[in-house]
């Protein structure tokens, strides 16, 4: 049994520093369109707190989120968030696909 805890405990530390990297990355524009889709996605964020009440929202999200295995029993829970950084390429990738344009 404690090899099954030191696993997870290192697995965990690995998974927080690519996110982070993945996020890092997108903030430096590395990958400018995943980079502008991030830009629009938070100034629509932006708009739509500065014209919904939070109180609204709230709801919104809590019918949304506690109906899903209603409305869509057999659906595979997804998290946004880390499935748009799961896109961003590491630097090693962006290095390889470099080279593949100018021939190396």
């Amino acid at each position: 049994m404690h090899s099954n805890v030191t696993i997870k405990n290192v697995s965990w530390p690995h998974f927080s520093w690519a996110t982070l990297y993945a996020g890092v990355s997108v903030l430096t524009w590395k990958v400018p369109w995943l980079s502008f889709l991030a830009v629009v996605a938070l100034t629509f964020t932006t708009v739509i707190f500065l014209v919904v009440p939070l109180r609204y929202i709230v709801l919104i999200w809590g019918l949304v989120k506690f109906t899903a295995k209603l409305r869509h029993p057999d659906a595979v829970h997804h998290v946004g968030l880390f499935d748009f950084l799961a896109r961003v390429p590491s630097n090693r990738q962006l290095v390889y696909e470099h080279c593949l344009l100018l021939a190396c």
